[in-house]
């Protein structure tokens, strides 16, 4: 099936975002789902303080151009460089008003040998030995495409 390869982050801000046109795009692409009003529907509100100071502008642009794995969001990566640009110049007006807070979003550094042994003592007995649920299948699946726990270092 045809996926078309979205514009990267870079060609993104390369390009300066225009508002009126966000706005337009919004009305046109995003408010089926997310209300007139950004106030949510089949998808979550975009004007909450909580989502507007935590989701940062690669955040955006990556759901927006790869959509939101294992949620109703497609990708919208048909859109150029420069329609990102303003859904981005959208979202920067929406939360003017909004107190920022930084996310550390440097990628972690860790132990993985250490993580395991974490991970089988305290979480394997709700989620499974290795991210599949408990026995019960009731417990989160952790293990997916997402969150690939099934790569963790086996047991030396």
């Amino acid at each position: 099936s045809y996926r078309p390869t979205p514009p990267t982050y870079a060609q993104v801000r390369a390009q300066r975002g225009d508002l009126a046109r966000g706005k337009r795009l919004f009305r046109g692409k995003c408010r089926n789902c997310h209300a007139r009003d950004a106030s949510g529907g089949i998808g979550p509100s975009l004007k909450s303080p909580e989502f507007l100071a935590g989701a940062s502008r690669k955040f955006l642009y990556t759901a927006i151009a790869e959509g939101r794995p294992e949620t109703a969001m497609p990708s919208w990566g048909h859109l150029k460089a420069g329609q990102v640009a303003d859904l981005l110049a959208l979202f920067d007006d929406w939360r003017a008003s909004v107190p920022r807070v930084w996310l550390d979003e440097r990628p972690l550094k860790g132990d993985a040998r250490a993580g395991r042994d974490i991970y089988a003592r305290v979480c394997a007995a709700c989620h499974g030995s290795r991210g599949g649920g408990g026995r019960d299948r009731k417990s989160t699946r952790l293990n997916s495409s997402h969150i690939p726990l099934s790569r963790m270092p086996s047991s030396a």
